[in-house]
């Protein structure tokens, strides 16, 4: 007598029971679950429960500082108006720190706010629209940070952002730009690559011959008595023109595009937003950067017109002297507190005209 054929369903379920596939398609669940899970505890901000001392990786970890203040803040949003400074290693070094900035429009105008400096080192501008899409969003001012170096970062290192290898920060905004507009990582649906390299970056750094547990931020890199003599900043000036202009003749459009994504990003949201020109030790550059000031702030000042954008330029009247910068556009610490002053002048000023536009609304 011959046997019915097999059922299909019978020897489907027969394979799933299978020891030897049991095992590994677990592991697989495991994996997955814990993968998503490490994602969402960064994209929310739940990793900061952990203090920032225990997640840094070096003393000057600009990139783990930055993104876990502001996964925190979006963890626990502050109760009263939020300042961030955000730029790049020039915008670090420009003020003495943010409650500094903050005691500054306290004493000022009386007005209690807290301030943060969210300036990393080479931040680009999608990192930057990464942190202007991730801050909390009410009553919150963003101040952006413009200067020549800022306007050389290539594509290729801008948007792997979009999978956190920068910032721990996800940001949808700049997915969906870079995806549109460019049609690169149009499949990103996380930030592990970040996470993972970071994590790797943490368990060498612990097992390092120095690894310690703990680290304490150290948010300056240049001081005073490091700093450069008058003939080495002139010749700082070719160098730039040899390495790093090249760099910005290329990708000056594409990243003058980037910072008006930021812009409207933070108008959208509803936050304040300032341009501001960091530091220039114009002094030691005497004129020769004129043209490429000219390149970035015509298209930039008219598109903050457009938008109704305020665009300062703190040093256009008195100039910093030389001696406050340690080479061309990193302030030491005299520097610090004068650059940080004017700013909050202009921030105090800004934010006054803010509250009178607001009542005469009402």
């Amino acid at each position: 007598m011959r046997k019915p054929p097999p059922n299909n369903l019978s020897a489907f379920r027969a394979g799933l029971l299978d020891r030897r596939l049991v095992a590994p398609v677990l592991a697989a669940l495991v994996l997955i679950v814990a993968l998503g899970t490490l994602n969402y505890a960064f994209t929310s901000g739940l990793w900061t429960a952990i203090p920032v001392e225990y997640c840094l990786r070096d003393d000057d970890d600009t990139a783990t500082y930055v993104s876990w203040i502001v996964g925190r803040n979006k963890r626990v949003p502050p109760e009263d108006c939020s300042v961030y400074l955000i730029g790049g290693s020039s915008a670090r070094e420009a003020l003495v720190s943010g409650p500094s900035l903050a005691a500054d429009v306290a004493r000022l105008d009386g007005k209690s706010v807290s301030a943060w400096n969210a300036s990393t080192s080479n931040q680009d501008f999608a990192e930057t629209l990464a942190i202007v899409d991730n801050v909390p969003d009410s009553p919150t001012w963003v101040i952006i940070g413009i200067g020549p170096g800022r306007f050389t970062a290539s594509p290729a290192h801008s948007e792997q952002e979009v999978v956190g290898i920068g910032l721990l920060m996800r940001s949808r905004r700049l997915k969906s730009y870079v995806a549109e507009e460019y049609g690169h990582y149009t499949s990103a649906s996380t930030i592990l690559p970040g996470i993972l390299t970071y994590l790797g970056g943490v368990v060498g750094d612990r097992f390092s011959s120095d690894g310690a547990a703990r680290r304490e931020y150290d948010a300056f890199k240049y001081t005073l008595k490091r700093s450069y003599s008058p003939a080495q900043k002139d010749s700082m000036v070719a160098t730039w023109f040899e390495r790093a202009y090249p760099r910005f003749r290329a990708n000056v459009d594409y990243n003058l595009a980037m910072l008006e994504q930021v812009v409207a990003c933070a108008q959208e949201r509803g936050l304040h937003v300032v341009l501001v020109e960091l530091p220039l030790n114009r002094e030691a550059v005497h004129g020769r950067f004129d043209e490429v000031l000219a390149r970035y702030q015509r298209p930039v000042r008219a598109m903050a017109a457009a938008r109704g954008v305020p665009y300062l330029d703190l040093e256009r009247e008195h100039a910093l002297p030389s001696s406050d910068f340690h080479d061309l556009v990193h302030l030491v610490e005299p520097g610090r507190a004068r650059w940080q002053r004017r700013l909050a002048r202009e921030l105090v000023a800004l934010m006054a005209r803010d509250d009178a536009e607001s009542s005469a609304a009402r």
